[in-house]
This record gives structure tokens, sequence and C-alpha cells, in this order.
């Protein structure tokens, strides 16, 4: 039940604050633990990888949250570990408002692309939840030490998740070739896919050239995201957008 799994998201966020850090990831592990069986039923429920729909996915993004938790948290030490079950249970609660219904897979999405192609996009996305939750604490805070680790944190974080949006992107190419014959049809999936990867190559040019004090980064990252949202979201949900990529649903 998706609403057991939001409230163990929402208690490790508040337990993060009231009862400490250890306490906090031990209910999150198990939250993730519980996400990830559904992930797994879901599988095999429907007969293919949960990344078909939106319910799929949103569901899906949450365990990738905590994968993305393991990476930062444990091999990067980003800091802001709390962020984590709260962007989670934000994923999830997306899902209630989704079809939960399963569908057979579109003869389409059946190739050997499917998974590292939609996986790699569904980690990104984590990556830049995060990136945006890290830019809007460094454009709330005051102190300019805290500002620049909040700063320094969405670049790691970042760091992580361009990578994989551009194998995302590049992949999704290979595949347009091999199902429709041309490696770019101007779909408006793939434009706004091109859009949300150019704001972030944006955000670490930019980055780069001014360096991290610049008050223009954090709100790259936060732009960045909310490109996320329009391809993920608004394109799927709003008819104007139709095109190739429809077979895959809301």
């Amino acid at each position: 039940m998706l609403e057991v799994l939001v409230a163990a998201y929402g208690i490790s966020f508040l337990l993060y604050f009231v009862a400490g850090r250890k306490v906090s990831l031990g209910v999150y592990t198990c939250g993730a633990a519980y996400n990830l069986y559904l992930v797994l039923d879901r599988w095999v429920e429907a007969g293919h990888l949960p990344f078909s729909n939106m319910y799929e996915t949103l569901v899906s993004l949450g365990f990738c949250v905590f994968l993305l938790h393991v990476i930062t948290e444990w091999g990067m030490k980003v800091g802001a570990p709390w962020m984590d079950p709260l962007i989670g249970a934000v994923m999830i609660t997306g899902a209630f408002f989704r079809s939960p219904e399963v569908h057979p897979l579109m003869p389409a999405l059946q190739s050997p692309l499917f998974f590292p192609h939609v996986f790699s996009y569904v980690l990104a996305y984590a990556a830049a939840a995060k990136g945006c939750a890290l830019a809007i604490c460094t454009l709330a805070s005051r102190d300019p030490a805290a500002r620049l680790q909040r700063e320094k944190g969405t670049y790691q974080v970042l760091r992580v998740g361009f990578p994989l949006l551009t194998a995302g992107l590049l992949l999704g190419a290979v595949w347009a070739k091999l199902a429709w014959g041309d490696y770019w049809s101007w779909d408006p999936k793939e434009m706004w896919s091109l859009i949300t990867w150019m704001v972030y190559l944006g955000y670490f040019h930019y980055r780069f050239r001014r360096g991290p004090r610049s008050k223009l980064v954090p709100w790259l990252a936060v732009t960045g995201f909310v490109m996320v949202v329009v391809t993920l979201w608004i394109v799927n949900l709003t008819k104007a957008f139709a095109g190739l990529h429809s077979y895959a649903g809301p």
C-alpha cells in the first residue's frame, strides 16, 4: 500500500529532527525496502519492468531516491540526508493521482534498451530533485559558509545526475533509430528532454565560468528541475504535446 510507504518516508523525515540521524535512517531503510518490494511486485504482476506509465515511474522514483541517498550520503558525504525521505514521499504521493491499472507492454517498448534508457532517466531525475532541494536551501541560506556548503552539495549531486541524463538521451536516440528509423524525430518528449539537458549543461558551464558563489548558479539548478517536471509530467498529461512517446501513457 502506498499509504504505508508515504507514512514511512514522512516519519523518517520527522525523526531526523526529533530522534536523530541513525533512527531516521533506520526507518528510511525499512521504507525503501518496502518500496523495493512494491517495485518488484509490480514487475511480477505486470510481467515487465515497472517503467511503462506514470504510476510505475513515480513508485520506482521513490526507490531511486534511496539509491541516490546511498551514493551521495554514504559515498560522497553530500549532507542534508533529511531531504531524501521527504523527496521520496513527494514522489510516491504523486502516484496517488495516476491510475494503478496494469497494461501489457506496448510493442514499441519491447526492446533491450527499455531498461537502461528509462532507468538512466529515472535515477537522473532523482538527482535533479535533490539538486533542486539543495539549491533552494542555498538560496534561503543567509550564512555564506552554509550557502557555499549547500551549493557544493548541489554540484556533487548533479555531477552524478548529468552523466545519467546524457546516457538516457543518447540511448533514446539509438532506440529511436532502431524503432522509427531515425535518431531524432523532433517529438515533444525528445525536445523537452534536450532542453532539460541543455539547462544542466548551462549550469555546469556557468558555474565553471562564474564560480560557485554566483547567485545565478542555484537558480539554474532549480530551473533544470522545473524542466524535468515539464518533461516527465506536463508533456505526458497535455494532449497538445502528444507525439511518438504517447504510447507510454500518463
